[in-house]
């Protein structure tokens, strides 16, 4: 890590990246979701990385995968660095981001996002995170990991570290030409340190229009996160999506792992946003609400991501802001002191929900650490994203079992139904191959039957359910069982003795009888 306060004569290295697109809507694969979250703190003394949070998944066929990570870090030190680093596969070394604390009881955001291709073995996303000092231990919390095989219509990355001085700009550039007007949802995401004596710049612009802006007086060896989201409305035009590294002395600030993704939402069954872009501010120590996200979503899974600025007016308070789903389900939790009065940083989080179709209510609530100390917050945005729902009902099989011989008509089949994304609209009788009877009065998880009336034979029974999902997913138990229905009594002739012999002279007789009986014979 550069010793970024002594670094006074720098020569401007100019890089700019640029990604022309024209946008085609795709009939892909319905898009998989894989995730992973741990929410509770954990910490180490380790000097080198451990795992903090992994997510291991197998792509069913080859493809484009967007992953996201978020969390916070802590390290209670203002003289020492907690590190963490974002490992897709083994690969992406240089994505990290490193907190050395204005205050020991900061709590501070990262954020990451990287488009990849993946094959169909098996791969791995972790989170992974270190302390300076083995005797002072770092801390972590919060932890989101998400694999999502949407279509990412537009993107483009630095990977890159890459720097500027004296008011120098430099942008990771994204094109975006839709083939038609329709809704987009912005990722952009980047690590970023500058001058201990100055402030560093991020600012993202869509069509020249300023939609983020952060501003950090960085700390020794830190290297900060910036993520921040934008759901808009983009015509059938070319477009730009920039995104800014700026600062105004000769000391250097840097950028590193800039990426952007635009994603047409059109490919999801639903979502709902809601922002505020303008500034607020509470003296409040007890949270507040700053936005309030209300609506009745569609029965399944959803990704709900939450993006805000946040700064604190005095130096020695701290800005509190989280971010809560359904007012109790924390998925981030962050309390930052600023370094200068100026700094305003991102905070970026989500969090996979399985959501039913009643009310829905998302907060992003602010506060702070000294009553009459203003903390600030803008660019306040919320999404819940519904993710395509690809898991099929399971069906377990009750009876009758294989091997049952019954002598009634009228038979029952018993059987229990399962889906961990969506209810059962209606589940089918299947007898030999052919749909017999189907029922929509079923209950999840709990035994249920359906009635049919057979004539003898042999039949092959199993059940196949559709869940309640846009989707319509069909799900079979492909273990059939048998059961033989016989109504026929066994026809007896009695060949020996003949009808009204008489016995003599014996205590035994032989009988001799045929039985006609379509069905194995039990016993005679």
């Amino acid at each position: 890590m550069k010793n970024l306060s002594v670094n006074k004569s720098i020569v401007i290295l100019a890089c700019v990246f640029i990604l022309s697109v024209l946008v085609v809507p795709l009939a892909s694969a319905t898009p998989l979701f894989f995730y992973n979250e741990s929410k509770a703190e954990q910490s180490t003394t380790s000097t080198t990385y451990i795992d903090a949070l992994t997510l291991n998944f197998t792509p069913p066929i080859q493809d484009d995968y967007l992953i996201l990570a978020s969390g916070e870090m802590a390290i209670p030190s203002i003289a020492e660095e907690v590190s963490v680093k974002f490992d897709v596969d083994g690969n992406n070394a240089n994505d990290s981001a490193v907190l050395r604390p204005k205050d020991i009881d900061d709590w501070f955001p990262f954020s990451f996002s990287k488009k990849v291709n993946l094959d169909s073995s098996n791969h791995y996303v972790k989170l992974r995170f270190n302390t300076s000092n083995a005797g002072i231990a770092a801390s972590v919390r919060n932890l989101h990991l998400a694999a999502w095989s949407i279509d990412v219509e537009a993107y483009n990355e630095s990977n890159g570290e890459f720097q500027i001085v004296n008011s120098s700009i430099n942008r990771t550039k994204l094109a975006v030409t839709p083939s038609s007007a329709g809704d987009y949802l912005i990722i952009a995401t980047a690590q970023y340190t500058g001058p201990t004596t100055s402030l560093t710049n991020i600012k993202l612009f869509i069509d020249n229009e300023l939609a983020a802006n952060t501003s950090k007086m960085s700390r020794l060896n830190s290297y900060y996160s910036f993520g921040v989201i934008k759901k808009l409305s983009l015509s059938a035009s070319p477009h730009q999506i920039d995104l800014e590294l700026s600062n105004g002395v000769a000391t250097a600030s840097f950028m590193r792992n800039a990426r952007i993704s635009a994603i047409r939402l059109d490919q999801l069954v639903s979502n709902f946003y809601s922002e505020i872009e303008s500034q607020n501010s509470t003296t409040s120590t007890i949270h507040v609400t700053r936005l309030s996200s209300s609506y009745a979503p569609v029965k399944g899974i959803y990704l709900v991501i939450g993006t805000t600025h946040l700064k604190h007016a005095t130096i020695g308070s701290s800005s509190l802001t989280r971010i809560a789903y359904d007012g109790t389900n924390l998925a981030g939790n962050v309390s930052v002191e600023p370094d200068n009065i100026a700094d305003y940083i991102s905070f970026f989080s989500f969090k996979k929900e399985t959501l039913t179709a009643t009310q829905r209510i998302e907060n992003i609530t602010y506060a702070t650490t000294s009553g009459g100390a203003e903390t600030f917050s803008k660019y306040v945005r919320l999404i819940a994203l519904r993710m395509n729902d690809t898991d099929q009902p399971s069906i377990s099989l009750g009876n009758p079992a294989t091997g049952t011989f019954t002598n009634s008509a009228n038979v029952t089949f018993f059987f229990t139904p399962n889906d961990v994304s969506s209810g059962i609209a209606n589940c089918s009788l299947v007898v030999n191959s052919t749909i017999n009877q189907s029922s929509t009065a079923i209950v999840l998880m709990q035994e249920n039957n359906i009635t049919t009336t057979l004539s003898d034979g042999l039949y092959a029974w199993t059940v196949n359910c559709t869940d309640d999902s846009p989707e319509h997913n069909i799900g079979t138990n492909t273990s059939e069982k048998i059961v033989t229905v016989d109504l026929t009594k066994p026809v007896i002739k009695v060949n020996s003795p003949l009808n009204n012999s008489y016995i003599y002279g014996s205590s035994s007789q032989l009988f001799s009888i045929n039985v006609s009986e379509s069905n194995s014979i039990k016993n005679a």
